[in-house]
């Protein structure tokens, strides 16, 4: 398995590159997101509860691919910063790779 890892990453290390890259910007857009969320749900559940309703779900609005990677948990937070990892790891590899074809 790892051959076919290593061929493909001195093949092209530049697209490992942009894929880390991209990765580590996707977590960003995500953590965001979800933290934006957060905060209107705070407010929105503050001002619900001194007028005694109950207050609306924002997460209901999005399409459940977006709900399903917005952080919301613990878990969720975790995971997003295993994606930002991995991101930041596939950059690195691709530069170390460039720098061992030149």
């Amino acid at each position: 398995m790892p051959e076919w890892f290593f061929s493909l990453l001195l093949s092209y290390p530049g697209a490992f590159n942009a894929v880390g890259r991209a990765l580590f910007s996707l977590a960003g857009l995500l953590a965001v997101l979800g933290l934006r969320l957060d905060r209107i749900g705070g407010k929105v559940e503050r001002m619900s509860a001194r007028v005694g309703i109950v207050p609306p779900d924002f997460l209901a609005v999005l399409p459940w691919w977006l709900r399903m990677v917005v952080p919301e948990t613990v878990s969720g937070w975790v995971l997003l910063a295993g994606l930002a990892l991995m991101g930041i790891w596939l950059a690195h590899i691709g530069k170390w790779a460039k720098k061992l074809q030149t």
